[in-house]
């Protein structure tokens, strides 16, 4: 390798890691990824969020890309179901502080299924690993949501379609704000937006009460983030006689800081079945791990890369890969 090359790549490798100039601590923020499900994520349950609120006047853009891969068939007495497909899903969120202590922030999640791309190389993915083979390997990059009880098909989606999904409002008042540890609670509601047959809406308008708090040194320079709430489901269209009215949720989340610009992160989020059901993927309770890391580009400027992956049963998708740009102003 020539010493131009050389000296080319350590130039990039410095910038990745390093950055140009001297770069503050990272704040460290869980990532913004709740329950991709199908059938699920209609109802667009809250992520997880820092306890620490920004500061008076300050403002942070959030923009998410979610794709979540679905390859599942199941069938338990008089139920069964296909979740063959791709989600792509664009979230545009934000919050501000304002002068008298609060924050509010809202979430925009703009919603579109296709066939998708990715079946054969997480299908390699399994072999690789030995994991047992995906449900629906035979049949590549198809599209169709099924869902049959008592021999009517109560959900069906087999075409392409696109749109806004639930548009989610909140707003936070701060309980402990200190260098080493906060804690915030925060109230939501979530608005009707979404069309319920194209699965971008569940039809309610749903609130929802949160309690996040967050350790900048927890262990050993690790920081913590926990997060824990209940959301009160209203008068639902999306399987009206089997959703259930209360959800209760949380999330834990940490990260190692590799360098000045790279946090490497894991999370775990949980919560309650959403439905009445004998199916393991639509009635069960939920467990997901989320890894990746955050890179800080800029003093204001962090990229999270991850991926989520089910741990327990099926409610959960097999495989998301998530990208987002966190901006502050």
């Amino acid at each position: 390798m020539n010493k131009t090359l050389q000296a080319g790549l350590g130039l990039c490798i410095s910038f990745i890691c390093y950055g140009p100039v001297a770069i503050q601590a990272m704040t460290f923020e869980p990532f913004y990824q709740n329950n991709q499900h199908p059938f699920v994520q209609p109802f667009n349950l809250p992520e997880a969020e820092s306890a620490y609120l920004l500061r008076s006047g300050q403002y942070q853009s959030r923009y998410q890309l979610a794709i979540t891969n679905n390859a599942l068939q199941q069938t338990d007495g008089t139920e069964s179901i296909v979740l063959d497909g791709e989600i792509y899903r664009l979230t545009w969120a934000g919050r501000t502080a304002l002068s008298n202590g609060l924050e509010i922030g809202f979430a925009v999640p703009f919603i579109w299924y296709d066939k998708g791309f990715l079946d054969q190389t997480i299908g390699d993915w399994h072999k690789w690993f030995g994991l047992s083979e995906r449900p629906l390997s035979s049949t590549k990059n198809q599209l169709q949501y099924r869902y049959v009880r008592n021999s009517q098909t109560v959900i069906l989606l087999d075409s392409a379609t696109d749109g806004i999904g639930d548009i989610r409002l909140q707003v936070a008042l701060p309980v402990v704000q200190s260098p080493q540890r906060a804690w915030r609670l925060q109230g939501g509601i979530k608005l009707p937006t979404g069309d319920v047959g194209s699965l971008r809406g569940s039809g309610s308008t749903d609130v929802s009460l949160t309690v996040a708090v967050s350790d900048s040194d927890f262990v050993a320079g690790w920081p913590v983030n926990v997060t824990a709430g209940v959301v009160r489901i209203g008068d639902a269209e999306f399987l009206p006689q089997q959703v259930r009215r209360m959800i209760y949720y949380a999330s834990l989340a940490t990260a190692y800081p590799l360098t000045p610009r790279w946090q490497l992160k894991a999370q775990l989020d949980v919560h309650t079945s959403l439905f009445d059901s004998a199916l393991e993927s639509l009635g069960g309770n939920a467990l997901q791990l989320n890894v990746g890391a955050t890179w800080q580009w800029r003093q204001q400027v962090q990229l999270d890369l991850g991926m989520t992956q089910n741990l327990v049963t099926d409610v959960t998708p097999d495989v998301v890969f998530f990208f987002a740009l966190r901006q502050y102003h």
